[in-house]
């Protein structure tokens, strides 16, 4: 061999050989089959419903479809039941139809149990089912091998997989596969047929090496003459066949025999000109070599291109499996999610995988499932999507007319009723077939699907162009009800119409081919890590870690702006004119994502992987490279000379009091510091972070006037996301930091200082379970913390003049409600509130004390939007406001906040989504003030000209009566997102903006004592697709030194 590529090649066919007595006839179920159908489909001697809702008796007889409720005349005869040698009367009449199928659809000989255990199949899923199944079409190739895992994706009805027919398949496949005299007292001989194509004269094959066995131990073993032929002795006489050029010709040997044979053409002696649609890494096997050193095998199957396809980079796509598995090796499974949503670009994937060439495939694939979710959901695009509006319009007319029926005179006009259900769909794990043996695995065929669940508690009813106040209790039940069917039909439409479309493409479509591939790779780590011992493990964590990182820079926010942009501009919807000349919207549009977490919890392992692919596995890797039958297979054997440490850690235990410390930091100054006439410094910037993502959440200044910031981090502490408190001086200079958590996510709300200059930080914790208060002292040390049962999140904290703390959040005990927590000074919970439980769905994430010592609370209302609490000391409403800016899209809605204004008045900072312009969704920074009752005195919308998107985050009044605002904007033609600060007069009026450049945030901004602002938000200016903290210091006018900026 000169080179991988240019070598002698060995072709590998592997055909299937019947040695019959005499020929062969049509089979006939045997009573072994009668009675494992009996056994599975059970007898009943009376009418029953079967898991599929029809009417059946007996042995799974069906009477006839839909349920047995006296309505059909075929009911009649059974009426009195039936015995039990009717019921197998019925079985042995039911059956002769699939005895039927399967002589008249399959081609090759079978043994008895093969022929009862596919008679049982047919007899179960129907005739026409059964013919044109994959089964029948891969079994008609000889691939007998692929019968078992055929059979397994035979478990769905009505969407749902049924426990029965799992059971029923799985043992169909055994029965498929055990010993037995083949039907007419025939043997089943497999021949493998080893040719050295470079040796090969003229159009006969000479010196081909031929090994078989017939499934019984008895193996053979031959050679071909010199013109090609072997002979081979059977149980019932001797039969000789030829190899050439063209495939398999018969030589003095039964004419049956010859008609199982299939024909195979030869492949070229080299990979020249040949075309790939695919390749994937579906073998691994760990053994230990004779100086105790470690083997790691592995082999790549490519599937060699049909028709017109334009193939696949054969490098490019090896690296690509190669790169996925070790991937998987390095990050614990529970991180490989994605999620594309239009309302948070921070939260589309997870942190650990936002580098990887894993993470940007599933981003894709997410995208691509979505467009194609649309494609058939969209009425104005197929006629699926069209039936499927239209059986939804007729239900939803249906379910409003009853709510008007019984109780009339409160609904106007049907027409007044909108529903509006909210569905997910990921891309997840289906099944996994695989021999495995030991350290060994072989994967024979990995399927996804696509699972979809109603969020019945996000979806939700209006009532418009009426007043609801005048409903009664009655009829919003009614209406809750109707909901819930309507969701509930909504969901069995995208199961039993919308979803197989989408499934099928996941599966075979090119398009998926990468998400597929990166599917195996994952599910080989994922088995890999939980069969092969640490000190097997050739792998070491700093080398896998450096893969993760794509050799191609990419960004998930560019595959979010290409979702926002089809989003936007109208993928996903469609608009229809009315017959009084209106125009109605409809969008389509689902959630979800693609979650490839615990595949092997998906493998079916089969325990004995046969000789024949014993072999393969050998001689691949042996030489190299291997033709099959339009397959082609690359091997290689990895030596490790030393035992190594496992890839992941085993240690889990962390003292939560005792955060790590950052092994590196970065804290740079973007900008040069700038100082006024007088020699006072004005204006600086810092960035704090490492190699993961940081990101700031608020920022305050401190009474020695340096700053307390508090957010998350994947750079340093002891988990994935852990709580990151930084203190600066007054140049924003690092003096201490310190991090906060356990082994998953820990993220902070907000932190205040109190009045002992220790810190107070109103957090969630997933590592230990709910909502959390940590307290430390002045320097950073925690003197306690506290976590919340009862709760989902703690989003602002504030002291009260007890000492104690007040806590605003969201639990989700009796449906997602407000959540308002009172403490004692040392954390001890002394009351709890709920919030907004008659809603139908919320969440707070802002208080503050005021002047009567009560509390204000600003939150949203999915469905409503801005909603404002007022409450006494105990947290006893008093008052409460929907101010508005309620999105069809929930998601779409930031969390506000609220301060308190020197007129005892309120002051919120949020978001206004101002519907569509030219098919394009708007959303504006939304300034609204209020009085002291909580009505509107004012409000204001910001967005730059031309601008799609703005949100303000933030806000405080400042020190002349104006308002400060801090956000972030997307600019008309600019496509990035950009940190953004507006000054207003008292009345809301713009008296200045800044955008600051370099795809920064603002999260947080607060007036400092000098008259100036600080602003703490993200960052990506000093790295490629992750954030740092970036803390910006500006004068009163709101200069930073950088003027075009400035307006």
């Amino acid at each position: 061999m000169t080179n991988r590529y240019n070598i002698v090649l060995i072709i590998l066919f592997t055909i299937a050989i019947y040695l019959p007595a005499s020929a062969q006839g049509g089979y006939s179920i045997s009573e072994n089959g009668l009675d494992f159908i009996a056994e599975h489909e059970g007898i009943r001697y009376n009418l029953y419903n079967d898991p599929a809702g029809h009417c059946t008796i007996g042995i799974g007889h069906l009477v006839h479809k839909g349920n047995c409720d006296g309505s059909d005349a075929s009911e009649q005869e059974f009426l009195d039941g039936i015995t039990r040698d009717q019921a197998f009367e019925l079985l042995m009449s039911d059956v002769s139809v699939a005895e039927r199928a399967v002589n008249t659809y399959v081609t090759v000989p079978l043994t008895q149990s093969q022929f009862d255990a596919l008679v049982s199949f047919a007899y179960n899923v129907g005739s026409g089912n059964f013919k044109n199944s994959d089964l029948v079409t891969k079994l008609n190739k000889g691939e007998y091998d692929a019968v078992p895992g055929e059979l397994n994706k035979w478990v769905y009805s009505s969407g749902k997989v049924l426990p029965g027919l799992v059971r029923r398949r799985s043992d169909e496949g055994e029965l498929f596969q055990s010993e037995g005299l083949a039907t007419g007292s025939s043997r089943r001989v497999i021949l493998t047929l080893y040719v050295n194509n470079g040796s090969a004269s003229g159009p006969a094959i000479s010196d081909a090496l031929v090994i078989g066995h017939d499934g019984s131990g008895n193996r053979f073993r031959d050679t071909t003459d010199s013109n090609g032929v072997v002979t081979i002795t059977g149980d019932s006489g001797t039969w000789s066949f030829k190899a050439s050029a063209d495939g398999y010709e018969t030589n003095s040997w039964d004419q049956e025999i010859a008609n199982t044979c299939t024909k195979h053409a030869f492949l070229q002696k080299s990979l020249g000109g040949i075309n790939f649609t695919s390749i994937k890494l579906n073998y691994i096997s760990v053994t230990e070599n004779s100086t105790r050193g470690i083997n790691f095998d592995y082999i790549f199957k490519a599937q060699k291109a049909e028709g017109s396809s334009h193939g696949i980079d054969l490098n490019d796509s090896m690296n690509l499996g190669f790169i996925a598995f070790k991937t998987g090796l390095a990050v614990h499974n529970y991180h490989l999610w994605v999620n594309l949503a239009p309302w948070d670009p921070d939260r589309i994937i997870d942190d650990q995988i936002n580098q990887s060439d894993v993470g940007r495939i599933m981003l894709e694939a997410d995208l691509q499932m979505k467009k194609d979710l649309s494609k058939y959901w969209n009425p104005c695009a197929n006629e699926t999507g069209k039936a499927c509006h239209d059986l939804l319009d007729k239900k939803h007319k249906a379910l409003a007319q009853r709510c008007t029926e019984k109780f009339p005179g409160e609904i106007k006009n049907i027409d007044n009723i909108k529903f509006y259900a909210v569905t997910r769909q990921e891309i997840l794990p289906d099944k996994v077939y695989a021999y495995t043996n030991g350290t060994q695995i072989y994967i024979i065929n990995a399927s996804l699907t696509i699972d979809t669940s109603p969020i019945l508690d996000h979806s939700y009813f209006k009532v418009v162009n009426q007043d609801n106040s005048t409903l009664s209790k009655g009829c919003l039940e009614e209406l809750n009800r109707s909901l819930r069917e309507y969701c509930e039909y909504n969901l069995e439409l995208n199961k039993q119409k919308i979803l197989p479309y989408v499934i099928a493409e996941v599966n075979h479509e090119e398009k998926y081919e990468d998400l597929r591939e990166v599917y195996v790779a994952l599910a080989l780590a994922q088995w890999y890590l939980s069969h092969v011992s640490p000190s097997m493990d050739i792998f070491q964590r700093n080398d896998s870690f450096n893969i993760l990182k794509s050799q191609k820079p990419w960004s998930p926010i560019d595959i979010w702006r290409q979702f926002i942009d089809i989003y936007n501009k109208g993928d996903y919807i469609c608009w229809k004119n009315t017959t009084n000349g209106d125009r109605t919207m409809s969008r389509s549009y689902s959630g979800g994502g693609c979650r490839f977490q615990s595949i092997t919890d998906h493998l079916v392992e089969i325990n004995e992987m046969p000789p024949e692919v014993q072999d393969q596995v050998k001689r691949t890797l042996s030489e190299g490279v291997i033709k099959d039958d339009g397959e082609t297979l690359f091997g290689k054997r990895l030596y490790g000379d030393i035992r190594r440490p496992s890839l992941i850690s085993s240690s889990s235990s962390v003292s939560r009091s005792n955060p790590i410390e950052p092994a590196e930091k970065t804290h740079e100054q973007k900008a040069p510091v700038n100082t006024s006439s007088q020699g006072q410094i004005k204006h600086w910037e810092k960035t704090f972070g490492g190699g993961g993502d940081d990101l700031s959440s608020f920022v305050s200044q401190t009474s020695d006037d340096g700053y307390i910031i508090v957010g998350k981090t994947s750079s340093y502490g002891s988990g994935y996301d852990d709580i990151w408190l930084v203190k600066t001086d007054s140049l924003g200079n690092e003096i201490w930091d310190k991090t906060f958590g356990g082994p998953n996510n820990d993220y902070p709300g907000s932190v205040q200082q109190t009045k002992d200059d220790g810190y107070v930080i109103a957090g969630t914790t997933v590592s230990y379970g709910g909502p959390c208060l940590i307290k430390t002292d002045s320097s950073g040390n925690m003197e306690w913390d506290k976590i919340f049962s009862g709760g989902d999140e703690a989003k602002s904290v504030r002291q009260t003049s007890d000492g104690g703390y007040i806590i605003a959040g969201k639990n989700s005990l009796n449906g997602e409600c407000g959540w308002l927590v009172k403490t004692d000074s040392s954390g001890n919970r002394i009351w709890d509130k709920t919030v907004g439980a008659d809603l139908n769905g919320c969440r707070l994430s802002s208080v503050q004390i005021t002047k009567d010592g009560g509390y204000i609370l600003a939150g949203i209302d999915y469905y409503s939007g801005l909603l404002l609490y007022k409450t006494d000391n105990q947290g006893n409403t008093q008052w409460n406001k929907t101010l508005g800016g309620a999105s069809d899209y929930w998601g779409l809605m930031s969390d506000p906040e609220v301060q308190l204004t020197d007129d005892g008045g309120y002051i919120i900072a949020f978001i206004m989504p101002e519907g569509e312009k030219d098919n394009r969704m708007l959303e504006s920074a939304w300034l609204i003030k209020v009085n002291s009752a909580g009505d509107k005195e004012w409000d204001k919308i910001f967005k730059d000209e031309g601008s799609t998107y703005s949100r303000a985050n933030s806000v405080q009044q400042t020190s002349d009566g104006g308002y400060i605002v801090s956000g972030r904007i997307i600019q008309s033609g600019k496509g990035s997102t950009n940190a953004w600060l507006i000054k207003t007069d008292s009345s809301g009026n713009k008296e200045w903006e800044r955008i600051f450049s370099g795809g920064d945030m603002a999260k947080s901004v607060r007036q400092t004592s000098d008259g100036g602002y600080i602003i703490a938000g993200d960052t990506w200016y000093n790295k490629t697709n992750k954030n740092d903290f970036w803390l910006e210091k500006i004068g009163s006018d709101g200069d930073d030194g950088r003027q075009e900026d400035a307006r």
